[in-house]
Formats: structure tokens, sequence, C-alpha cells
């Protein structure tokens, strides 16, 4: 995918303390004292519930763990996760789940039900989980790398979206994207794959989007030259939102063609139009548009420009509406770019960020940003995770589920639209 050559990050955690605690200290006994163990029952507040290990329509296994309703509008999931360090892996068990904890953590505020119910998740240590008033039995995580991560492995490269996607396939919830190779022979071609970007499509993608974070980026001799330049339209150029911020990478992939570089060198001065953008629309028509995207150069305070051409095919509605966003993006053109400006860089969940912002650290570049705080979870999402069992609670998930791991005799699922499959209210 021509994409991926363009638009390398790497997606990393930065942790001030390597020791640091889970969410959960300690756990009230009393908290699991009331249990109710009818999965097709509302879980009561105050009352916990212990889902017993199984094997999801899908064919996804889930694994034993409890779920508590501590408040009317607020849950929690506990799993006992055991990492064990493989022959590759260079992460050992207890930097892995400190990971993961972070990346959990962070999550939580888009983690929430279709009536603005919040999900906590947790992750015990083998020890952590003695606390637990009944025992609950733990999932043995392999570590590895340089190989494809799945629910019962991860890699040293695993970034916290890819984290939050596993933990939900240890709930039930199925992949939601095309396999583009062969997994142990399958094509898992059955599989409904929303049109819209989810976790369990983008993981990485609708993560680093949605989660408030600092963006730890190298600043050379040139970043600080132009940062430091009186030339306030260099600067925004530099700083503003790129491209691959403002159109999606499966939007990029279906509907535009390779950016075609534009000969010879501009300065900004010679700019026809946005002098002070990295990226403008120069034309559009009722089914396609012309971008023009620039990039500063590391060596001067020159400009590298594409152009990039895209076209929504006749009748295409959902193309056409991604195409009147972007649009409308480019148009009013704010914040700051969620990448660094030579495309790599470290995400560090766990500052504190209220808004935009960015600041020179030494040799680092820190590009603060608020995220958009989208919901991780669609109603049917929030369905399956707490009926767990329960087909009748989640069904038309389930029903949509059910191929997610088939490569032949694909059933016709013309019923498993977005709103469907998802619940989305139209």
């Amino acid at each position: 995918m021509w994409s991926k050559f363009l638009f390398l990050f790497v997606f990393s955690i930065v942790n001030t303390d390597s020791s640091r605690a889970s969410l959960l200290q300690c756990v009230p006994e009393e908290l699991f004292a009331d249990f109710d163990n009818n999965e097709c029952k509302e879980l009561e507040v105050g009352k916990s519930r212990r889902v017993k290990g199984h094997q999801a329509s899908s064919g996804i296994s889930v694994k034993d763990h409890y779920i508590q309703r501590t408040e009317k509008d607020k849950y929690q999931i506990f799993l006992n996760i055991n990492f064990v360090q493989g022959k590759t892996g260079k992460t050992n068990s207890s930097e892995m789940m400190n990971k993961v904890k972070t990346c959990l953590e962070a999550a939580t505020p888009n983690l929430r039900g279709p009536n603005g119910e919040t999900l906590q998740l947790n992750a015990l240590t083998p020890d952590e989980a003695k606390s637990l008033p009944k025992k609950l039995e733990p999932v043995k995580i392999g570590i590895e790398s340089g190989t494809r991560a799945n629910a019962e492995m991860y890699t040293d490269e695993l970034n916290c979206g890819e984290v939050l996607h596993e933990v939900l396939h240890l709930l039930g919830l199925c992949d939601e994207y095309k396999e583009t190779t062969p997994v142990n022979g399958n094509t898992y071609a059955c599989r409904v794959v929303p049109e819209i970007s989810t976790i369990m499509k983008n993981p990485s993608m609708v993560y680093s989007r949605a989660t408030p974070k600092e963006i730890i980026c190298k600043c050379d001799d040139a970043c600080k030259k132009v940062l430091n330049s009186k030339n306030e339209n260099l600067k925004n150029i530099y700083l503003s939102p790129s491209f691959y911020d403002l159109v999606d990478v499966e939007f990029r992939s279906k509907y535009c063609e390779p950016p075609k570089l534009i000969i010879g060198m501009a300065e900004v001065k010679d700019l026809a139009i946005g002098v002070d953008r990295s990226v403008v629309l120069v034309s559009s028509d009722a089914n396609s548009f012309l971008i023009e995207s620039r990039e500063v150069s590391p060596i001067n305070e020159s400009l590298y420009r594409s152009n990039v051409s895209c076209r929504c095919p006749e009748g295409d509605e959902l193309c056409l509406s991604s195409k009147k966003l972007i649009e409308s993006k480019l148009v009013s053109l704010e914040g700051l770019r969620s990448s660094c400006p030579a495309y790599l860089g470290v995400e560090n969940y766990t500052s504190k960020v209220e808004k935009d912002g960015y600041r020179l650290e030494g040799d680092s570049l820190i590009i603060s940003k608020k995220g958009s705080g989208e919901n991780f979870l669609y109603p049917n999402h929030w369905s399956k995770i707490m009926a767990s069992s329960c087909g009748g609670l989640s069904s038309n998930y389930n029903e949509c589920a059910t191929s997610a791991y088939k490569s032949l005799d694909c059933e016709e699922m013309k019923q498993c639209s977005d709103e469907y499959f998802l619940g989305i209210k139209k």
C-alpha cells in the first residue's frame, strides 16, 4: 500500500514510572459479595458477575473474567493475565504488563456504552489476582518479536491501539478488518467489514486519534531553525495537520492516487494559495478533488510539494460523505499535526493533556493533542461485552460475527450493514 511508504510512524509508550502500580491496588471483598451469574439479566448496581471462559459464536475464545457494576453508569472488568517472555521477545513480562495497564487506563474515558456508561478494564498479574475473593483463571499470553500479534501472543512492537484491540478479543469482540494476507492459510473471506473505522478494524489509527497524548519528536538543527524562524507561515506549514492527518488510510487506499511530486522546490512567498498550510484544496467537483500537500525540507526552508487526486465512484454515498467531510476540514484547517514532521516519534499517553499545543525541550519537539474523545465501543460492541455468552442480548452482533473466521462457503449477509452489525443509530 503506497501510504505505508510515505507515512512511517513509531507508536510506543513512555512511562515515567517503570514500577507503575495497577489501577486496582486491592479488591474490596464487599464488591464481590453479591454475585449474579445470570448472564441474560442486566447486572444490578453493586453486583458482580463471573464470566467463565467459553467460545463465542464467531469462534473467538472468551476468557475468564469478572464484570462489576459499581455505580449506575460505571462498570469494571478484571482479567488475570500471565505474560510469558518468549525466545525472541525482548520485553519482559513486567514491562509488558506495565504497558498494558497504561494503555487501558488511557482508554477508559473512551470506553462508553450507548447511554453514557463507562467501562474500566483492569489487567491483573497472577500475583495481583490472588487478592480476588474468588479465583480467576489466568490468560497466558506469550511475548515474541517480529511476528504478527494475536489475543494470546503479543509482540515487542505492539502499540496502545493494538493492546486494546487484543484485550477486547478476550471479551468476545471479533476482528472487523479485511485480511490482506493469509493467516495459517486462511483468508477469512467471509468476514463482515464495517464501512466505518472501529477499534476492531483500525486499532492504531482510532486509538491514536481519540486519546489525549504527547508526541515526542526529535528536533535537530533544521527543526529548531524552522521553529525559531520569524517566518510564521513557514512555522505553520511545519506544524499544521498533514494530508495523512486529514485523509485516513482507508479513504486514501480506496479512492486516491499515489502522490505526484511537483518538480522544483518552492518558497513560502511563491505559494499561490494557503501560504500558512501544509495541505490545501486546489480544486473540487461533484465526485473528485485535488489536494496539494507540502513538507518543509530538512536541509533548508524550501518546500517539497505533491499533488494528490481522489475520486469517488458514481453513486458511492459513503465515499461522497467522506469527501464532503475532508473538504470541510481543508477549508477550516485547525490545530496541530498528529505526527512528527520527520514522521518518526514516540507517543506518550501518561501525560495529562487539556489542549493542543507544542513546545521545545532540549532536542525534542513535543506536540500535545487532546484527542477527539470518540467512543471506542459502538452499541453492539457494548451489548456483546455485557451479554457475554447470552446470545439473545447481542443477537445482531453474533449473527454478523459468525463468519468472522471462515474462509469458505460464505453466507450472504446483506443485512449486516453498519447499522445492523454495530448498532449505529441513524
